[in-house]
């Protein structure tokens, strides 16, 4: 599911090809419930084993529909040692990273970090506040040299200069299963189009959080699901290139 919902939210924010890699038994249900994406499968039927990139992939997002199989784990330390392309993480590869630290000194400069709260604490440790929360993120964004989205009310946007954008876009609703996931595929697109990654961050949650308005106008934030949000991502790309 979380894996669908991001390539499909790839596609929908402008991608023009997005393959899918993941466990073999995976194959039936991606190509199934969304054909326009490729699927390489892992040689692992159950779990994945190997994120080596074997095609000329201009980003990556890892996290969705990951696992966090000792081996899976593995295989995301190897990809964080030599990827060359720009790189989102979230879901499952954060919670890699909570399991084994030493994962976050490898990931590569300007990677954006997508967590919710609890993806975060488990991460860089609990905190009682989000003013401290924030204080956190923005440390650890100078240290590693990375972009982290942390998801909330207002999500913020933390740079490794210090600089925290904090988007207005967006609704409760939104607090809805896969919301992450489709959040992920859309700066994914961004990145893969060319934008620089804290310009992909930042206009990726500004347009997911309208296509969420968008969708709360039309199904309520009580009727909304990921794939409403999904639906209204072109909408919202073509209001901000009319306007």
């Amino acid at each position: 599911r979380a894996a669908v919902l991001c390539a499909k939210a790839v596609l929908k924010s402008g991608g023009g090809l997005v393959t899918v890699h993941s466990a073999h038994c995976g194959m039936p249900i991606v190509q199934t419930a969304f054909p326009e994406a490729m699927f390489e499968p892992d040689r692992n039927e159950h779990y994945i084993t190997d994120m080596k990139i074997h095609h000329n992939h201009q980003a990556v997002a890892v996290g969705p529909g990951l696992g966090t199989h000792d081996a899976t784990i593995e295989a995301l330390q190897d990809l964080l040692q030599h990827a060359t392309m720009p790189m989102v993480l979230d879901a499952d590869a954060l919670n890699c990273i909570s399991i084994r630290p030493a994962l976050l000194t490898y990931v590569p400069a300007k990677t954006i970090l997508t967590p919710h709260v609890g993806e975060f604490d488990r991460m860089f440790g609990e905190h009682h506040d989000d003013e401290a929360r924030l204080r956190t993120a923005i440390e650890m964004s100078r240290q590693y040299n990375i972009i982290i989205v942390l998801k909330g009310h207002y999500t913020a946007v933390v740079s490794p200069t210090g600089r925290v954008n904090f988007n207005m876009t967006g609704n409760a609703g939104m607090a809805t299963a896969g919301a992450g996931d489709v959040l992920t595929g859309i700066i994914t697109s961004f990145l893969s189009q060319g934008y620089e990654p804290i310009y992909a961050a930042m206009l990726g949650v500004y347009v997911h959080g309208r296509a969420g308005d968008m969708a709360e106008a039309e199904f309520g934030q009580y009727g909304m699901t990921a794939s409403d949000i999904i639906g209204k991502v072109g909408p919202a790309i073509r209001e901000i290139l009319e306007s």
